[in-house]
């Protein structure tokens, strides 16, 4: 641990405690944020620990980049070295890259993370490493400041990095930098600190569950979770919110409030697990309508099955994954 490690502690307590906060934001000290794809965060709850970007691209750990070719550009290559968490939940980042987009809607960053899975750690347990570091702003900044001890900490404005509503022009420049303050460990970080692991909606919990291994959800699945509270998402783009599957029907539920309906390339593969028959439903310009947010799919087989898979894409990405057994709705394993 570091020599000033009560120092952190005790700064991080004091921050709790301030007005300013408010009741929303009040538990933000707790936690550090990790943020990826949820195939992404399949391997990571398989491999036990989280990369360093370096790390993963050297043992192709990484099932999806995320990341903008534009902010890595300005980004020194040392910082790939680390494992990288926020201080906070819904950076300017996740802002641009997260939910479902149709191609020509998307953020300005060329990055996309259309199902986002959030990794929430204990703080205190990083933050008092003694390998671990803190940044005040954005790493790919060229006047980026980081340091490691406490007084570089105390010195953190997280009232800006905190910051949660609307912005000034004047504000914008400074705020949007120091809302993406990280903290960062070398090579990876383990996850014996990992408190939650949050899903944006039921149904892309079950999709992590389906591409979990069956060892890796049993370990972790007591920490796992969906719901608009907290609020670690921005919710205004496309994504699943649940689906029903019976015996002869397959029922999509979509955000209905999206600012992205579409259009998009929508897949649905079926299969059955004792035949292996596979039944595929497609729309090249799938667009529903206001209102209209359920997507009802017979089940394009002669007659009903009792245990079958479900996956649905939309523009060649994930967008759900999960099974029927029997009258039980299920993961794949």
């Amino acid at each position: 641990m570091k020599p000033d490690s009560s120092r952190i502690v005790a700064r991080l307590q004091a921050l709790k405690e301030e007005n300013w906060l408010g009741q929303a934001r009040s538990w933000w000290p707790d936690f550090l944020f990790h943020v990826t794809d949820v195939q992404n965060a399949a391997r990571i709850l398989d491999a036990g620990r989280v990369l360093s970007r370096a790390q993963c691209i050297a043992t192709g750990a990484m099932a999806v980049d995320s990341a903008s070719e534009e902010v890595l550009g300005s980004t020194n290559r040392r910082w790939m070295e680390y494992a990288r968490l926020y201080f906070r939940p819904r950076t300017p980042f996740q802002y641009q890259t997260e939910g479902f987009r149709p191609v020509g809607q998307r953020g300005s960053l060329n990055a996309y993370c259309p199902m986002p899975i959030v990794l929430l750690f204990d703080s205190i347990s990083i933050l008092t490493r003694d390998d671990s570091q803190f940044s005040d702003g954005n790493l790919a900044s060229p006047n980026v400041e980081v340091g490691r001890s406490a007084d570089f900490f105390d010195r953190l404005p997280f009232r800006e990095i905190y910051h949660d509503s609307s912005l000034t022009d004047d504000e914008k420049r400074s705020i949007i930098y120091h809302r993406h303050a990280e903290v960062i460990v070398p090579d990876e970080l383990e996850l014996t600190a990992l408190r939650r692991i949050w899903c944006r909606t039921p149904a892309e919990q079950e999709t992590l569950q389906s591409l979990a291994p069956s060892k890796a959800w049993s370990m972790f699945s007591g920490r796992v979770g969906s719901s608009p509270r907290p609020n670690l998402f921005n919710r205004q783009w496309t994504f699943v919110e649940r689906v029903e599957l019976s015996a002869n029907r397959i029922e999509i539920q979509l955000n209905p409030w999206s600012r992205t309906r579409g259009p998009f390339a929508a897949r649905a593969e079926v299969s059955e697990g004792r035949s292996g028959e596979v039944a595929v439903w497609e729309n090249p310009t799938f667009h529903p309508e206001p209102h209209q947010n359920t997507l009802a799919l017979a089940l394009p087989f002669a007659t009903p099955r009792p245990r079958y898979s479900v996956q649905f894409w939309l523009d060649g990405n994930l967008a759900y994954a999960g099974a029927y057994i029997g009258d039980e709705q299920s993961s794949l394993h």
